[in-house]
């Protein structure tokens, strides 16, 4: 008798064990159901905003609104450089010097030899 007691004791104990550890895992699941709407409207909040700052960013940059900034007097020391006072270093006056202090020797060589200005593409 005192042995069929301790069997169906342990087996009470697995039973709510696994009961207890089914409960937690269904808690858990109704956790992330709830967080779902939450977190679909935060996506939504912020693919709309990033629409918005699209739209701020393309008129900021829209031809028109810059020439309008161009006249402002903040902006009347900036000008824009002419074709001759650009210099341009092609990748292949460059890439042909294997080292990297070379390279950069190399351009400041050609770069003495021009105006004061330079873009350098990579």
């Amino acid at each position: 008798m005192n042995n069929f007691l301790v069997r169906i004791l342990i087996c009470l104990g697995a039973f709510s064990l696994s009961a207890y550890s089914y409960m937690n895992m269904q808690n858990k699941l109704t956790d992330l159901s709830i967080k779902i709407p939450e977190l679909g409207k935060l996506v939504k909040q912020l693919h709309e905003e990033n629409i918005r700052l699209k739209y701020h960013i393309n008129t900021f940059e829209n031809p028109e609104n810059l020439m309008i900034i161009a006249q402002k007097p903040e902006f009347k020391h900036l000008r824009q450089p002419l074709s001759h006072e650009i210099l341009v270093v092609r990748d292949e006056e460059v890439d042909s010097v294997k080292d990297v202090d070379q390279k950069e020797e190399a351009i400041r060589e050609v770069a003495k030899a021009k105006p004061k200005i330079a873009f350098i593409f990579k």
